[in-house]
């Protein structure tokens, strides 16, 4: 048996050593393509950089001190936040509530198709249609309908910087990108076991309380994970709101990735005050993300 056990030893050492082979070039590409040029963004928020031609002055923490006293980046990240919590508030309601009413019915496959349509458009294409519906003369479409309605009076949507940061969360709400949420939602709601929902059928169990006490337990790892990828991506949203409004009017909509992107176009110290903004950007989302997934982890541990 010994002389078994060691003969079988160098194959589990090869096991070993073949599986860290295996994952070698995609790490080597990861290490290359994305951590080189994120410890490169690091290095440059400690120098003054004008242009790309022009000499690095180390200045320390001077970039990110004047960061924050930029009253545009305390607004910017306002509006960064009030949009990514509306965002992930919104779309994990509705997803959930529209997911638990179409998981099992018989035309699953023709909803899940029309809501993910959306997301195949870029989100430029996204952002330029809806400026055309969008538009402040009468005939605009959605000006369109509330002449229908009785309105005369165009309303100049993206031109009124009252309304125009609750119009884009308002795009949000009808579901720009919502489709993910629903193909998602659907196939961990379908993974439930059949025998658990029958059970709580015959105990009683109503479809609002089989949606809080049944369905959004059994699904919560998929819940936390998409919650997680919606953040970050609604932090790093910069495309549809840019090509929708261009930060404006008046910087109403101007969020941080918008920001960080004018800055590095238009401050004499574009390129290292923009590499400060990013990290600090990448900072908060990241102790955000933490801080979520902790609490996330406790609650379901209570839960079990």
């Amino acid at each position: 048996m010994k002389g078994r056990a060691r003969e079988g030893r160098p194959g589990i050492r090869w096991s070993k050593v073949s599986s860290y082979i295996y994952i070698l070039p995609a790490t080597l590409f990861m290490l290359i393509f994305v951590g080189i040029p994120i410890l490169m963004s690091v290095y440059m928020s400690f120098f003054q950089i004008e242009s790309v031609n022009s000499p690095w002055i180390f200045s320390g923490l001077k970039n990110f001190l004047d960061v924050f006293k930029r009253n545009d980046f305390s607004w910017a990240m306002l509006r960064t936040l009030v949009l990514a919590l509306f965002s992930v508030i919104t779309t994990l309601g509705g997803g959930l509530v529209l997911a638990n009413m179409v998981a099992h019915h018989k035309w699953l496959n023709f909803y899940r198709y029309i809501f993910y349509v959306p997301t195949v458009v870029s989100a430029v294409t996204m952002g330029r249609l809806w400026s055309m519906m969008l538009m402040p003369s009468s005939s605009g479409l959605m000006n369109s309908l509330l002449r229908f309605f009785g309105v005369e009076t165009p309303v100049n949507w993206l031109g009124d910087p009252k309304i125009t940061l609750y119009v884009i969360m308002g795009i949000g709400l009808v579901g720009v990108g919502g489709g993910m949420t629903l193909i998602l939602f659907t196939t961990a709601i379908n993974d439930i076991p059949l025998e658990i929902r029958e059970a709580a059928i015959l105990d009683g169990v109503n479809g609002w309380q089989m949606l809080c006490r049944i369905t959004v337990p059994m699904i919560w790892p998929v819940i936390s994970s998409w919650t997680i990828l919606s953040i970050i991506g609604a932090f790093k949203s910069f495309e549809f709101i840019y090509s929708l409004t261009g930060g404006g009017p008046a910087g109403s909509t101007r969020t941080i990735a918008i920001l960080l992107y004018e800055s590095s176009k238009t401050s004499s110290n574009g390129y290292g005050y923009s590499a400060a903004m990013g990290l600090l950007l990448t900072l908060f989302v990241s102790i955000f993300s933490i801080l979520y997934m902790r609490l996330s982890n406790y609650g379901k541990n209570r839960n079990e």
